[in-house]
C-alpha cells in the first residue's frame, strides 16, 4: 500500500549490523507479499525455511510443503495483499520479527473474503541468508468476515 512505511526496531539502535539486517527482512517480507500476490512458487519458496510452519486466521496449521501447493494451484489465491500499518521490524541476533496489519483479499475454492488481519512473521538467518519459518495471521473482528 502507498504511503505505508517501515519500523526498523533493532536490538540496538545504534548496532548498523542489527539495522541493515532490518533493511534486509523488511525487503523479503515485501518481496514475498509480492510473490503470493502474483502465485510466484518459486520465490515463496526460496523466502520460506524448510522448517517453515503457517496458522492462518482460521486457526488452521500448514507446512511449507501444504503452504506452495496451496499457492502455485492458486486453491489459496491472494488478490490483494496490503499493509495497513507501518511494517514494524525488530532484530535480535540471527531472529527477526515482522508485525504489522494488512488488508487481504483471498480466495479459497468457491469462496472469496476479503478481511483485515493482525501478521506476524519470524525469520531466521542461517548459512548467511534470512528465510521465514514462522506465520501467523490473526483476523481482525473474527473469522470468518462477518461472522
Amino acid at each position: 500500500m502507498a504511503g505505508v512505511s517501515s519500523v526498523l526496531r533493532p536490538a540496538d539502535a545504534s548496532d548498523a549490523t542489527a539495522a541493515s539486517a532490518a533493511r534486509e527482512v523488511s525487503e523479503l517480507d515485501r518481496t514475498l507479499r509480492k510473490a503470493l500476490v502474483a502465485a510466484d512458487a518459486e520465490t515463496v519458496g526460496w523466502v520460506l525455511a524448510p522448517t517453515f510452519e503457517l496458522v492462518d486466521p482460521s486457526g488452521e496449521r500448514q507446512t511449507r510443503r501444504e503452504y506452495l501447493r496451496a499457492v502455485s494451484s492458486r486453491s489459496l489465491d491472494y488478490e490483494a495483499f496490503d499493509p495497513t500499518t507501518p511494517v514494524e521490524v525488530r532484530v535480535s541476533g540471527e531472529v527477526a520479527v515482522v508485525t504489522y496489519e494488512s488488508q487481504l483479499q483471498v480466495a479459497a475454492g468457491s469462496t472469496r473474503l476479503r478481511h483485515r488481519a493482525w501478521h506476524t512473521h519470524v525469520y531466521e538467518r542461517a548459512d548467511g541468508r534470512w528465510r521465514q519459518v514462522w506465520s501467523q495471521a490473526t483476523a481482525v473482528g473474527g473469522f470468518p468476515p462477518g461472522s
